[in-house]
């Protein structure tokens, strides 16, 4: 129990974020499903994006120093869960990387990426998550959920890189898909 209350006390910060975030990505979807804004080299994603994740990169950094005076100050009898809310803080760019790429590709209406990205996610989750807490605890199960958020920007950022699928395998070979090819 007293294991469950630290690693709760270590990712607590960040859940509560993440009803921000996703708040912010979905005022942005209407800008994303513009024609005039394109993602379609990493680069530009990169180019677009950069000011953002300089600021998240850089407020997540804070967090990391900040986490053992916030802890003293705030929760005194958690102290252990520094570490682990640090190591948490840093796999957080995974996730602004999973829900930037995941909102371009809802707004653009790429389904079926989004369905592939949704049964890796799940199927990594099942397997890893378990493993890693069960051999290594805590650290285990931090480490298996920073490889699952690897893994989905891994994901995502081929999915989003890629030409569209289209149920017609015609449309497939042909490039008639109305997606633009990759270069």
């Amino acid at each position: 129990r007293v294991a469950l209350a630290v690693y709760a006390i270590a990712i607590d910060p960040f859940e509560q974020e993440r009803g921000l975030l996703g708040l912010m990505l979905a005022i942005a979807i209407p800008k994303y499903s513009q024609d005039e804004w394109l993602v379609w080299t990493p680069r530009t994603f990169l180019k677009k994006t950069a000011p953002l994740l300089l600021l998240l990169g850089a407020g997540i950094g804070a967090y990391v120093l900040a986490a053992p005076y916030l802890y003293a100050l705030l929760f005194p009898k958690y102290l252990t869960a520094v570490p682990y809310t640090q190591v948490w803080a840093a796999s957080l760019l995974f996730t602004i990387f999973i829900q930037l790429l995941s909102t371009i590709l809802q707004a653009k209406q790429e389904v079926h990426k989004l369905y592939v990205f949704n049964v890796v996610s799940v199927t990594s989750i099942l397997v890893l998550t378990p493993i890693g807490t069960y051999l290594y605890g805590i650290w285990g199960l931090l480490g298996a959920q920073a490889l699952v958020k690897l893994a989905g920007t891994v994901t995502l950022c081929y999915l989003a890189w890629t030409k569209r699928f289209s149920a017609n395998p015609a449309d497939n070979r042909n490039g008639e898909n109305g997606s633009r090819d990759i270069q």
